[in-house]
């Protein structure tokens, strides 16, 4: 840590410690470049922190009204609607003053039972997994990442409709010992797995049609392979890339036990960003906590930046782009979010489910953890649902989709938030970074620290 900077000289500025930041920090300072890593923030993980209970509801008061113009909050029937900055010397008083609808004395009541085990919620505004054979696992295990976090396994994969739940078959044994197949649909199945582990040669066309036409999966069975396993959210994914996630899905069971994803106990993103944070610090990178960017000057041999705390000359700076303009933002990209408080573990005390909802042609991804990932007191469980879209299109989505997982439980609280991209101008010498998406994993993260990377070696680049 630098109490200040006098014009100090770095290879390297990087603005915000969200995990993408963190792994480009780690891996210019392991290969010798001077580091220096801010972030306005006074803890670590940028979009992917992870807060007790009153430090998220506090984010909510302290956001980025840019990147999230619009916020619902819900405790129990009563609704907040939380459209401008707030300030926190008291969090449940000021949270009232948001009141829109609903009984008013008993949402406090409700709040202030939460908050009395507060610490006991590790609540992230952006989740995410860990494939359990993926880029992001072996950058981990190769990086020794594994000495700070702890994983347990995602033990189910859902497939979820208006009529229910269904379990989607995650090894050839589930195949065989499934009583909702045919016998015709475990023939095919185990045709797509062991076709793909044969690895298909460069299919064409969509994924939906390779399934439908080489593999002839209809209904139910087409939508588990494409939406519940491969994942198949904003876009329509290609037949290569479709084949691409189902081999690494496939690939991925029996790595570490039958699952096919690992979840971070204490918060993924926020832990993955931190483990990686300390590498950086080890081999010479410099971090400044609560730090604002004031101005970048560009000059010869880079540019000058002014910080709170001093000046410092770079060559190059790599940012998250809510760090640049503070009237830059865009609809190119939106995702819609739901973090939810349920009263009762419904899938299970001591299980984490990754889930897919369909609903007419729409597609939410959601995960339920419980206590043993440390993210809520024992006897509750936490629901994360998120699609494309804005809030106030997707918001009734998003609520069915929990409604039919939640069926027994109550929501005794919710927030529904959406998620904008925003946007920066190309400047020769500096790199953006963070965008919103909608996977359910770190292999997005992985592939975006990767591209920076990529453009910072190039011959060309300032060093």
């Amino acid at each position: 840590m630098s109490d200040h900077l006098d014009n100090e000289h770095f290879d390297t500025l990087i603005v915000g410690t969200g995990a993408t930041e963190s792994i480009i920090a780690n891996e210019l300072s392991a290969a010798g470049h001077k580091v220096l890593h801010i972030d306005r923030n006074s803890y670590y993980g940028g979009p992917n922190a992870c807060f007790s209970l009153s430090g998220f509801l506090t984010w909510t008061l302290t956001r980025d009204f840019r990147q999230v113009p619009q916020l619902d909050l819900h405790i129990g029937n009563g609704l907040f609607a939380i459209d401008k900055p707030g300030p926190i010397e008291s969090l449940t008083a000021q949270l009232m003053t948001y009141h829109k609808e609903g009984d008013l004395s008993t949402a406090q009541e409700t709040l202030d039972g939460l908050l009395a085990n507060d610490r006991a919620y590790m609540v992230e505004p952006v989740p995410k997994l860990v494939l359990c054979r993926g880029n992001m696992i072996d950058l981990l295990v190769d990086q020794g990442v594994g000495d700070f976090m702890r994983f347990r396994g995602v033990d189910h994969n859902y497939l979820v409709t208006r009529q229910g739940l269904e379990r989607v078959p995650e090894s050839k044994e589930d195949i065989f010992a499934s009583t909702s197949l045919t016998l015709v649909e475990k023939r095919k199945l185990m045709r797509l797995m062991t076709t793909l582990g044969a690895n298909l040669e460069k299919p064409e066309g969509s994924f939906s049609q390779l399934l439908a036409q080489q593999f002839k999966l209809t209904g139910k069975l087409h939508d588990t392979v494409l939406y519940a396993v491969a994942r198949q959210t904003g876009y329509e994914l290609s037949a290569q890339e479709g084949c691409d996630r189902v081999y690494k899905y496939v690939n991925s069971i029996g790595r570490y036990g039958r699952m096919a994803y690992l979840c971070a106990q204490y918060g993924g993103g926020s832990e993955i960003a931190q483990s990686f944070c300390r590498l950086c610090a080890v081999t010479g990178g410099t971090y400044i906590l609560d730090e604002k960017l004031e101005c970048i000057e560009p000059n010869e041999d880079g540019f000058k930046v002014s910080l709170r705390r001093g000046t410092a000359q770079v060559s190059r700076i790599v940012m998250d782009p809510g760090y640049y303009s503070p009237n830059s933002a865009a609809l190119d990209s939106v995702v819609s979010r739901a973090v939810c408080i349920l009263d009762n573990p419904v899938l299970g005390t001591d299980t984490t489910c990754v889930l897919t909802f369909l609903d007419e042609g729409s597609v939410v991804s959601l995960l339920y953890v419980t206590s043993a990932t440390m993210a809520v007191p024992e006897g509750q469980a936490l629901m994360y649902a998120w699609t494309e879209g804005t809030i106030a299109s997707t918001k009734p989505l998003l609520q069915r989709a929990v409604g039919v997982v939640a069926q027994q439980a109550n929501v005794v609280l919710s927030v529904f938030f959406e998620v904008r991209e925003l946007t920066a101008p190309a400047t020769d010498g500096i790199f953006y970074t963070s965008q919103p998406d909608t996977s359910v994993d770190f292999e997005s993260t992985y592939d975006a620290a990767q591209q920076v990377l990529s453009m910072i070696n190039k011959p060309d680049t300032r060093i």
